[in-house]
């Protein structure tokens, strides 16, 4: 196991990929609330990718404003906050797809802060959606396929243009 504390305060990571050449069980990413904000740097298309094959990853006790995108792979999330996200094509904070090729192509403009599909599986657990916006459906997650569990979550200024100001599920 990786185990990263991060204590209060703001942290910028370059862009951290993840795939089968990881050579540790897991890997767990925790802040201490939601005092550690945790946001990609200038340019970066995204705070991480988790490909398939990778280790399982653990997000405790962060606040995220930046995409991070999850392919193939089991990521779990807990105590965090996601806030002030925009998606114009995958989800503004999480992307998550069952294969690489499906995460940007064709471009999805659906949930603000989560958008999920085919065959994904995601447990997200005391996490707050916060002021997200979702050009077209699923201001806070779009779920299209895959199994989610959503447990004591808070959704609040979440909007969509079209469809599921908080949640849209196909």
């Amino acid at each position: 196991l990786l185990d990263i504390h991060l204590p209060a305060g703001n942290f910028t990571l370059q862009h951290l990929h993840l795939n089968e050449s990881a050579v540790v069980s897991a890997i767990r990413i925790r802040g201490d609330g939601t005092s550690s904000h945790l946001h990609a740097s200038t340019g970066a298309a995204a705070l991480m990718t988790i490909a398939a094959g990778s280790p399982p990853v653990s997000l405790q006790g962060l606040t995220i404003s930046s995409p991070i995108h999850v392919s193939g792979s089991q990521l779990e999330v807990t105590d965090c906050s996601f806030e002030n996200s925009m998606s114009v094509e995958d989800g503004g904070a999480l992307a998550i797809t069952s294969s690489a090729t499906n995460i940007r192509s064709p471009p999805l403009v659906n949930g603000g802060a989560m958008q999920m599909s085919n065959g994904t599986r995601v447990t997200v657990t005391r996490t707050s959606f916060i002021n997200n916006h979702a050009m077209r459906h699923g201001g806070a997650a779009s779920i299209a396929g895959g199994e989610v569990h959503l447990i004591a979550c808070t959704f609040r200024g979440n909007h969509a243009n079209m469809t599921g100001g908080a949640l849209a599920v196909t």
